[in-house]
């Protein structure tokens, strides 16, 4: 856990001009990229609880996550949840942890974070509703032109970036019908690339652990591996899950983020809740292995920091034609409307 929770605590205020301010937070993002549409979103799109308070950062993030961030295209679901993971910590730890040109914020007139249900994130490069698709016309156009796709917006997109190091590092088989899948020690590899060449960060920064596929899935693993991701939550961390689905001759896999659980006293039962990674085709963002067809936790990967640092600016309140920038915590957003200390 190291020096992460204290960071939490931070209080800052940092004014940024509407003029520099990175795209924000638009329902444009959810459905057709199209970045810098003001469109404000109080109330609309809803989370999936539709909670009024919440009790940790973690839930209040992922929950109202709803727009911002990558699409799952020819099984790069792990490279959606490396941008979710990397996003949340980058509004709620360290601001460079996504770059400006990556980051988009939430931005809206209303002060209360809550009725605004949207966090910030990333773009949600939705590759079947632009141009470079619809030449293709209703036909699939195949990885090797999502890959191409990819490189061409590596700059704007956080997700074209971790799919340009996969590629890189050889993760990427076009010739194949999950070209973009990745196992969990591939999205370690990735990430430790990303950290360190294009944030800058050092082996001695942060720690990853990770644990990978085995082979037995008997209940008493299940039970043995909820527990420690439900121990990760209640140290601040999200945490990146494997999820599986047994077939009679093929499993269906697909990388999430866990955020949130139940514990019922009476029957000792724990309930996880994910981020499906799906929202935009409409799953929802605070679901249960069940409610997204899944049975079993494959493998689970967790980020852990070990510097101080500052959160991102990346809520933004709109007050007449002035738009100005704060992290997560400013008393200006209203953010004790949370109920969190």
């Amino acid at each position: 856990m190291a020096i992460f929770s204290t960071a939490l605590k931070l209080l800052m205020s940092c004014l940024v001009s509407s003029s520099v301010a990175p795209v924000f937070c638009s329902f444009s993002n959810a459905r057709d990229g199209n970045e810098g549409d003001s469109v404000l979103l109080s109330g609309y799109p809803l989370s999936s609880s539709g909670a009024a308070t919440y009790s940790t950062y973690l839930k209040h993030y992922y929950d109202n996550l709803t727009s911002n961030f990558g699409m799952n295209y020819d099984s790069s679901c792990g490279y959606v949840a490396m941008g979710m993971l990397l996003s949340y910590y980058d509004s709620y730890f360290d601001g460079n942890l996504v770059a400006s040109n990556f980051d988009v914020t939430s931005q809206d007139s209303s002060e209360n974070l809550i009725e605004r249900r949207c966090s910030p994130g990333i773009l949600h490069d939705d590759f079947t509703t632009t141009g470079f698709y619809s030449i293709y016309g209703d036909s699939y156009p195949g990885a090797n032109l999502y890959l191409t796709y990819a490189m061409l917006i590596h700059q704007q997109s956080l997700q074209a970036r971790l799919i340009e190091i996969g590629n890189t590092l050889g993760y990427v088989n076009v010739s194949s019908s999950q070209a973009f899948g990745t196992t969990m020690e591939q999205r370690k590899s990735i990430l430790d690339y990303y950290l360190q060449n294009d944030v800058g960060l050092t082996i001695s920064d942060y720690s990853i652990t990770y644990y990978g596929y085995s082979p037995s899935y008997y209940d008493g693993l299940q039970t043995y591996l909820a527990n420690i991701i439900k121990n990760y939550f209640d140290i601040g961390h999200p945490v990146l899950v494997g999820i599986s689905q047994p077939g009679l001759l093929t499993s269906t896999n697909h990388a999430v983020i866990a955020y949130d659980y139940d514990f019922d006293v009476n029957t000792s039962a724990l309930t996880l809740y994910y981020h499906s990674g799906l929202s935009h085709y409409g799953y929802t963002t605070h679901m249960t292995l069940s409610q997204m067809s899944y049975s079993l936790i494959k493998s689970y990967m967790v980020i852990d920091f070990n510097y101080t640092a500052t959160p991102g600016c990346n809520y933004g309140l709109t007050q007449g034609e002035s738009t100005n920038f704060y992290p997560y915590n400013s008393n200006l957003l209203n953010w004790q409307s949370l109920g969190e200390n």
